[in-house]
């Protein structure tokens, strides 16, 4: 029996192997294809930097000169002989030089001009024919060298001819080289933590550049919606996370990256399963209905479904834009904040080729102490005998003195259900171009193991971006983005299912095959084991993710330029889901297997008209757009059951005798947009941002189709004033004032309309379906809007060694979408109307310093926020609501108080005798001594619902984060922690593994029960068969918890090393990876939702283990 499953387990492995190896050997074959451009692209470029001449002669012509560099070489000269005086001698001595080294300096005295042509050809002109204009434009070959205030090399420093986009970035060693560069061009040196630098060409062949430091990065250049600016003019609040900050965890999904790094932003991973949901919530939570996520875009284009489709690795930034200064632009969508994802684009010069490979090992971070066998024995014997005791009854006890002594199987099921995962991941990219051409392309492949057996994420990306200057006026550019992902699950839910949920309950003493070879039943309840769970349901979900999008810009002149996009989204999902006949308990009782499809398809067109001008002091950047948009959602599933055999899994649902189950449904929306915003900047002190968007969207009643969202932002630099540079004690000092207004769009497509749906039912024995009015219409039905206010100051010290950044908001959001009452004449007992409202406000508070900037580096970030959630006004004149149960109100919103309050009762310990019953019950029922006694709130000597107060939130009184960056010499060392204060965590595994004793095993804690007068922890109730399920504050924990996300030591290779591997540079990486975990929390992890769901935040019933992981890396570049 075991040889056949396994036998079919090989199989299935075999068929999806060959279905992965097909669909990689395709994405390769097109990846190659593009590569193969580029290489077409660049070879010119790459061979005239690699093929070298040795010349050393004397009294030689310059004919023979050209005559021989074509004989050594690929290189043919082509030019007018009139006046080029080829035949002037010279002496000679060249060695192992590039063929622009040997030709600058042959024709450095002789005033003539060549280029470089893609086939190698080289083109010569004499000075009697280059006009005045061409002399002034006249192409240089332009190399150097940039180091920092030390002297070291900057490797990755951004070289661009201004107001082009031809460029470069340097090499490991520091050097770039740049080809057709003007004689009367700028250089603009650029790199992250440095002042830019521009620099005149001025006929120069070589140019060295030091860099300064400028420790907050003032010139440094960030996204903001529809454009970029410069980071001393931003007005808004907003948070930048480099290319680097991002490398330095690798995660499945980028958001884990944030984590920690970014003031105001809470990342939660509401499931350590591979492919978990990712939480990010902006300044707290402002809706009760509507989702609270952020708006997510990639290279202009929003996502849906969050973050984890994107490979990390192809991220070149994120800037995430938390007030409404910055987020009006995306007006209806901007009220949770705005992340916005910049992926890698090609740079102009020789084709740069990196690769970066990974592997690490992961561990259960944490384990759950549980009753071994012998003592869960122990209290199974002792519950029975307590409840005879109770109730005169003579049961006999389940297990003999010897067989509590000795069991003969005492299994540890989470260390069965979980393993050592192994997991890996590998990206090539290739970037380059030429003056008119950039490419950039990537592929990634990962595999993720999760700790649960079984699990597992398998991801191939592919990447390619593609610019090209068409004219001198128009650019056309190109980004895709493929991504295939196997995703293995276990069951995670509240019910029989669940594999979580069995590691803790399923019986210790039970074996894990029984006599015949089959998975045992765990508990009392007929649940299976974690291991029959495990095998015994095959959960896979396949989805393909395609991104693209492209554009023209169009340069008008005169300062003006026009830039349109269309962008196209299409995601196809397949779950399928087979459980197996013999997997036999309550929740199973036949084989079944579940097929779901999806589709989401979304487009959008943008066109929009930029100005920029300055006169004199006075600096304008306008812009005006028009955007429409639609999305679209389709799905259909079926649950099929009795199947004849298991070895069809889902592939065959005709074979199943029953068909349980089917459902289908699809939904559209629309969005058209008209959006403005003007920067105005005096003297570049006083700043100005004024933004406007309305939209329109198909999702809200006929009376309310529209909405402006404006907002203003001012911005003031003190440090450009002469009273603070005469101080010498600031070195940045920026005031920052913002307001304006915002909407949340993210409900269902139809919730304004009346709608029709099925309602089934039985007439004359069969199954019967009727069409039925199941939602009333709401005409008035609108946004819900988020008004916001914003006061930041940025200021820094010894030449912004020492930055700060603090903010102060406040926001309201109004117009909740609540259900409301109406009159039953209507058929229907509620409606969805804009009523209620919620208050967040907070501060936030950054620091970055640069400790020891010498031969040892010290640099250092520190964030930490404080946000206060309160809801002010509910519909139904106040009426509170209870969102989320379990056996009881687990939480509950009511005016004054913060969302995902929690709700129960308050122990006062173990009741100890009947004496103490008797004064505190007025009707003690079948309470005995030994019951959990519980506090009367009213006084009323009867405990119930009037008694159940709030026991805490799951809102932090503040989060926080610290990076430590050290560096000397090849080494690097990062620390990075982050952390939770003051929230709390539902945590109701307790009801079921402390509560409700004889079905499942239980905590060790059960060994402290009460078992007589004055004994035990006075927490836990003594043993019996029945239960008491009551959520109390028992159930509510402190969620506090610091974590040290990652601890990365790095070693660059020397040169030595590389020069011999041909290779520009290598570095090493070792990581630990969430190693340690400092909390009180007695679950898992403080950090969960296993409810689903903004309101369940911080709620944990049986949720996915998290994990601890070593990680070996290695980044190469070429």
């Amino acid at each position: 029996m075991d040889y056949k499953f396994m036998k079919k387990k090989h199989n299935e492995g075999n068929r999806e192997l060959a279905r992965w190896l097909r669909k990689g050997f395709l994405i390769m074959r097109i990846f190659l294809v593009f590569m193969l451009l580029g290489v077409l692209q660049s070879t010119a470029s790459v061979y005239s930097q690699t093929k070298r001449f040795s010349l050393n002669e004397a009294n030689v012509s310059t004919r023979e000169i050209l005559t021989q560099i074509e004989q050594e070489s690929d290189y043919r000269f082509f030019y007018e002989e009139k006046d080029l005086r080829l035949d002037d001698r010279a002496n000679v001595d060249f060695s192992n030089s590039t063929i622009d080294e040997v030709l600058n300096k042959l024709f450095r005295q002789k005033n003539i001009e060549y280029k470089i042509m893609a086939n190698n050809f080289i083109v010569l002109k004499s000075p009697e024919t280059i006009s005045n204009q061409e002399i002034a434009s006249q192409q240089l070959t332009v190399s150097g060298r940039v180091v920092d205030a030390n002297g070291e090399p900057l490797p990755g420093v951004t070289v661009v001819l201004k107001g082009t986009t031809q460029g470069t970035i340097t090499e490991a060693s520091g050097n770039f080289y740049l080809q057709t560069v003007p004689n009367d061009a700028i250089l603009v040196f650029s790199f992250v933590g440095m002042k830019t630098l521009e620099i005149q060409v001025a006929g120069k062949s070589k140019i060295d550049v030091q860099m300064e430091e400028d420790a907050i990065g003032l010139d440094e250049v960030v996204a903001i919606g529809y454009g970029i600016q410069k980071k001393s003019d931003i007005t808004g609040s907003l948070v930048s996370i480099s290319e680097e900050e991002l490398k330095s965890i690798p995660v499945v999904d980028p958001a884990l990256a944030i984590q920690g790094r970014a003031a105001g932003v809470q990342v939660m991973n509401n499931s350590h399963q591979p492919g978990g949901n990712v939480s990010i919530k902006i300044r707290g939570t402002n809706s009760i209905n509507a989702n609270n996520e952020p708006l997510y875009v990639v290279d202009g284009f929003p996502l849906s479904g969050g973050l984890k489709y994107i490979n990390p690795n192809d991220i070149i930034s994120m800037e995430i834009l938390k007030d409404a200064s910055a987020t009006a632009i995306y007006g209806s969508r901007g009220a949770n904040g705005v992340v916005l994802i910049s992926t890698k684009k090609g740079e102009a010069g020789k084709m740069q080729v990196s690769f970066n490979s990974s592997s690490k090992i992961s561990y259960l971070s944490k384990k759950i102490e549980m009753l071994d066998a012998h003592e869960f024995r122990m209290m199974m014997n002792e519950a029975y005998e307590n409840q005879n005791m109770l109730d005169g009854g003579n049961r006999a006890l389940p297990y003999t003195a010897d067989e509590v002594a000795n069991p003969q199987n005492n299994i540890d099921w989470q260390e069965e259900a979980t393993r050592a995962a192994f997991s890996h991941n590998h990206n090539l990219d290739v970037s380059g171009g030429t003056e008119n051409l950039l490419y950039s392309a990537s592929i990634g492949y990962r595999d993720e193991e999760g700790i649960v057996k079984t699990s597992d994420w398998q991801q191939i990306s592919t990447r390619l971006s593609l610019e090209s200057q068409l004219s001198s006026w128009v650019k056309f550019g190109i980004n895709l983005n493929y991504n295939a992902i196997d995703n293995g699950l276990v069951e995670t839910d509240h019910g029989g299912n669940s594999v979580p949920r069995a590691m803790l309950e399923t019986f210790p003493d039970i074996p894990v095959y029984d006599e015949n070879g089959d998975w045992t039943i765990g508990t009392n309840e007929g649940y299976a084991s974690p291991t029959a769970l495990i095998n015994g349901i095959h959960n896979t979900r396949e989805t393909d993710k395609f991104l693209g999008n492209l554009f023209f810009t169009l340069d008008l002149g005169q300062g003006f330029t026009f830039k349109t996009t269309y962008g196209r989204e299409i995601e196809t999902a397949k779950q399928s889901k087979f459980t197996d006949k013999k997997l036999i308990s309550q929740a199973h009782t036949s084989s079944s297997a579940y097929v779901s499809s999806s589709k989401i398809t979304s487009w959008q067109n943008e066109n929009y008209l930029t100005y920029q001008k300055t006169i004199d002091d006075h600096s304008f950047d306008a812009l005006i757009g028009v955007t429409w948009s639609k999305y679209a959602y389709e799905y259909f599933d079926v649950t099929v059951r009795d199947f004849p055999t298991d070895a069809f899994l889902t592939n065959q649902l005709q074979a199943g005798e029953d068909i349980a189950a089917t459902s289908s449904g699809k939904e559209e929306s629309k969005l058209n947009s008209y959006f403005g915003r003007l920067n105005y900047s005096f003297k570049n002190k006083y700043l100005v941002t004024g933004t406007l968007r309305s939209d329109g969207s198909s999702k809200f009643g006929e009376n309310n189709k529209y909405a402006m969202f404006p907002s203003l932002a001012l911005g003031w630099r003190l440090s450009e004033e002469d009273f603070i540079q005469e101080s010498d004690l600031f070195s940045n000092l920026k005031l920052r004032l913002g307001y304006g207004i915002t909407g949340n769009q993210e409900i269902g497509s139809y919730r304004s309309l009346e709608r029709l749906g099925t309602i089934n039912g039985v007439l004359g024995n069969r199954r019967a379906t009727g069409i039925a009015n199941v939602q009333i219409a709401n005409a008035d039905l609108k946004w819900e809007r988020t008004e916001q206010y914003n006061v930041g100051l940025d200021f820094g010290f010894l030449k912004n060694r020492l930055d700060f950044v603090v903010d102060f908001y406040k926001k309201n959001t109004n117009d909740l979408l609540l259900q409301a009452p109406i009159p039953a004449t209507t058929g229907f007992s509620t409606m969805l109307k804009n009523i209620g409202s919620v208050m967040n406000k907070g501060v936030e508070f950054t620091m970055n310093s640069v400790n020891i900037d010498k031969k040892f580096k010290w640099y250092t970030n520190l964030n930490v926020s404080f946000n206060k959630n309160e809801v002010i006004e509910l519909a139904n004149n106040g009426q509170d609501i209870f969102p989320i149960w379990f056996v009881n109100p687990v939480t509950i919103i009511r005016e004054g108080e913060s969302l995902g309050s929690f709700w129960g009762l308050t122990r006062e310990g173990i009741y100890q005798n009947e004496e103490e019953i008797q004064a505190h019950l007025k009707n003690p029922g079948t309470t005995v001594p030994g019951d959990i006694k519980y506090k009367d709130l009213n006084n009323d000597q009867v405990i119930d619902s009037k008694d159940r107060s709030i026991l805490g939130d799951n809102n932090p009184d503040f989060i926080y984060g610290l990076t430590n960056d050290f560096v000397y010499g090849p080494w690097s060392l990062t620390v990075q922690v982050s952390g939770v204060q003051g929230m709390q965590v539902a945590n109701l595994n307790p009801i079921v593994l402390e509560d409700r004793q004889t079905l499942t095993n239980s905590y060790k804690s059960l060994l402290d029960r009460w078992h007589g007068e004055e004994t035990g922890n006075n927490e836990v109730a003594m043993v019996r068969i029945s239960s008491q399920l009551n959520i109390s504050d028992r159930h509510i924990e402190d969620g506090s918890y610091l974590r040290f996300k990652n601890i990365a030591l790095g070693y660059n290779l020397p040169k030595s090393i590389t020069q011999k591997l041909r290779i520009s540079d290598a570095k090493l990486t070792v990581s630990l990876i969430d190693w340690f975990t400092i909390t009180n929390y007695e679950g898992y992890d403080p950090e969960v939702s296993t409810m689903g769901g903004h309101a369940s935040q911080g709620i944990e019933f049986s949720s996915y283990p998290n994990s601890k992981s070593f990680l070996v890396g290695l980044n190469i570049n070429f």
